[in-house]
């Protein structure tokens, strides 16, 4: 717990961030520095929101999930009827919805990297809560993004690469553990209001296991013209 609180409050110390640093936990067995979510259901956006409110992480399974979230953050989504997957269809395909059609979402979500081992539980929480994450995320404005960028390519080489199109949990999560590498993007439209995004805010998120090289080099990053 203690190099990843230090990472927190050195990124915090440095960055100035106004929203604490989250951390993302898969685990098969139900930890027990986290809160279970009990028998609750909300959006994985919405949960992670309120994790971020309590003094310990939440640890949310599956059927705590109400939509496709589960899936991107490793954990499946709850058995479905099919009258309720139709419905639950027609409220992201069509005219003011996330995608044309059907076909059109699958080409979007073939283009995630999905997890084919699923995990019993998932632990959201501010980062310095959290004994081990697998990811992290900051939210911040577009300079500081840029600058969590730049201490990760300063020392690898390695360009980071932004992805837009989709839901937030599968731009975020998916890509970030499965790619093992950092990401940014903009949230989607239910994303954004439950976790009460303003207009140039972002999300970025790295594996945990890179975070100590942006920590490390953040400092090394040229602030240019903000200087």
């Amino acid at each position: 717990m203690e190099a990843l609180k230090d990472c927190a409050e050195r990124l915090m110390r440095l960055e100035q961030y106004e929203r604490p640093i989250i951390g993302f936990r898969l685990c098969n067995e139900a930890p027990s520095w986290a809160e279970p979510y009990g028998d609750d259901q909300s959006f994985g956006c919405a949960i992670t929101a309120e994790a971020c409110e309590r003094d310990k992480p939440l640890c949310i399974t599956r059927e705590n999930i109400m939509c496709g979230g589960g899936v991107y953050a490793g954990i499946g989504m709850p058995r479905m009827k099919k009258e309720a997957f139709d419905a639950a269809m027609s409220m992201v395909i069509g005219e003011g919805s996330a995608f044309a059609t059907r076909q059109v979402m699958r080409r979007a979500t073939q283009q995630i990297p999905h997890h084919f081992k699923r995990h019993k539980y998932l632990a959201i929480g501010r980062l310095e809560q959290m004994p081990e994450a697998d990811m992290v995320m900051i939210i911040a404005d577009v300079a500081k993004v840029m600058r969590l960028c730049k201490a990760y390519t300063w020392e690898t080489g390695e360009l980071v690469h932004g992805i837009q199109g989709t839901t937030w949990c599968g731009q975020s999560l998916a890509y970030a553990y499965k790619k093992k590498a950092p990401t940014f993007n903009f949230g989607c439209a239910s994303s954004r209001p439950f976790m009460n995004l303003g207009p140039g805010e972002l999300f970025f998120t790295v594996h945990g296991d890179l975070l100590p090289i942006i920590v490390k080099n953040i400092e090394h990053v040229s602030t240019g013209a903000m200087e």
